[in-house]
């Protein structure tokens, strides 16, 4: 003998399985005014078109959602114009929710779209069958609605337990919070686009590279439907886009190659800055986890195409082989980092100048230290330095910090060498202006190769003070 629940239960069983292939993509899927939205946008749209006008805790009670992602959804449909507040109370404390005119005209699309999409659904289902079948959800609709009369006259703390922060927010501040991590994502679609940023993406999308850079943050702080992202970065042909997520919101920071110095990245063990350094002397710096250095070099690689010029010194090759200096097999870091950058280009990358971990800097009447050592690389097109931190204490301790700086010859203006010091072994120090920047940058012995390099680039040898 079957009993009725059991029907309703092996039925309702089946129904939900095919509603998810069938039914949910036309009830929680559209565009509108050439926007993608999402699945709780539209469910917020739709009770408000059917209620009119509620308090966030009535409308998350009739979605399920949890207050904080609520907010969320709230504050990009207000954005759009979509929905309005009416303060309640002095404040702004309380407040009730309510459709714009543009609203409703988005509710009004999804109900075209629901009618167009289950007419097409049911088509081939027999009037009678879908007679029934309206009855059998009107009557379930109907007493769900008494339910629902009867519970919220009551408490909803003490009727039952809150549910569980992550289990309250909506599906795709979920899906976000899943794959949030520490690494730099690319941005694929609309929907991978963080959801405070979402409204750029128009702007973005056709970027030959988009990246989200996550939040500097404990996992165990971040709930679903907060900002877990600080940065976007869109590299385009014309230029370098950045978008970054301040106290006030959303600020844009435009670079056209033209307005980009140079390129740096600076390392220390996860903890990795990528800088840019903009023609105008100014510096912006973006922090990352080093867990995407791959990213971030593809990233750099892009911005290093297009900053530098097109010509090439005739003489490169055979200069570069000429003053080229050989990295010893002891020096693992500089021998990788050499071997990383030959790898990735652009044409022969060469090392000119070497000095190794623990040469003696110093000048007369400071203090001595010990330096992790630097080296310098020729390409086609840029001059690279690399180097390691100084340890001032003169002790061998292992030191991890270390910096890449990628100058372009175009974008040199001039430089000028100097000696520290009257003594033998005197350090040097070599000045390079890029644009209106400048760094000083410390030998042990004087670097003749770069000179000869910078000589034959044409730039201009600059009067030391």
């Amino acid at each position: 003998m079957t009993f009725p629940n059991e029907d309703l239960d092996r039925n309702m069983d089946a129904f939900m399985l095919f509603f998810r292939i069938h039914i949910d993509p036309i009830l929680h899927r559209t565009r509108f005014q050439g926007r993608g939205f999402l699945e709780s946008e539209i469910k917020v749209a739709t009770v408000l078109a059917q209620r009119e006008e509620l308090s966030p805790t009535q409308l998350s009670r009739h979605l399920n959602m949890q207050k904080g992602s609520l907010t969320s959804v709230l504050r990009r449909l207000e954005r759009l114009g979509f929905v309005m507040r009416r303060d309640m109370a002095r404040g702004g404390r309380r407040y009730h929710v309510r459709l714009t005119p543009a609203g409703q005209a988005f509710a009004e699309h999804l109900a075209r779209q629901r009618r167009r999409g289950l007419d097409a659904l049911f088509a081939t289902m027999a009037p009678d069958k879908i007679a029934e079948a309206a009855h059998g959800l009107g009557l379930i609709a109907e007493h769900l609605e008494m339910l629902e009369e009867e519970t919220m006259e009551q408490d909803l703390e003490t009727r039952q337990k809150p549910l569980h922060w992550y289990h309250a927010a909506s599906p795709e501040d979920r899906e976000e919070y899943n794959a949030y991590g520490p690494w730099i994502v690319k941005v694929a679609s609309e929907e991978d686009m963080p959801p405070r940023f979402r409204p750029f993406y128009a702007a973005d999308k056709d970027a030959r590279i988009l990246l989200k850079v996550p939040r500097k943050e404990d996992r165990r702080e971040l709930r679903p439907g907060m900002d877990l992202y600080r940065d976007v970065i869109a590299l385009f042909g014309r230029g370098l886009t950045l978008r970054r997520l301040g106290p006030d919101g959303i600020y844009t920071l435009e670079f056209p190659w033209d307005r980009i110095a140079a390129i740096g990245c600076e390392s220390d063990l996860l903890k990795g800055v990528w800088t840019i350094y903009a023609a105008d002397g100014s510096r912006v710096d973006l922090e990352y986890n080093r867990v995407s250095v791959d990213t971030i070099n593809t990233a750099t690689d892009f911005v290093r195409e297009h900053l530098n010029g097109p010509d090439v010194d005739p003489t490169h090759a055979e200069r570069a082989t000429e003053h080229a200096v050989e990295i010893p097999a002891t020096e693992v870091f500089f021998g990788s980092v050499l071997h990383e950058i030959q790898l990735r280009g652009p044409g022969l990358v060469t090392a000119i100048h070497f000095e190794p971990r623990s040469t003696h800097l110093g000048s007369a009447g400071e203090g001595e230290g010990a330096a992790n050592g630097m080296m310098v690389l020729e390409t086609p097109h840029e001059l690279v330095l690399v180097s390691r931190d100084t340890d001032p204490s003169g002790h061998h301790d292992s030191a991890y910090a270390s910096s890449e700086l990628f100058l372009p010859f175009a974008r040199m203006t001039g430089y000028s060498l100097t000696p520290t010091g009257e003594r033998e072994g005197a350090m040097y120090s070599l000045t390079l202006q890029f644009e209106k920047h400048a760094i000083d940058q410390s030998f042990g012995r004087s670097p003749d190769a770069v000179v000869a390099l910078l000589q034959a680039r044409g730039i201009p040898q600059l009067m030391a003070d």
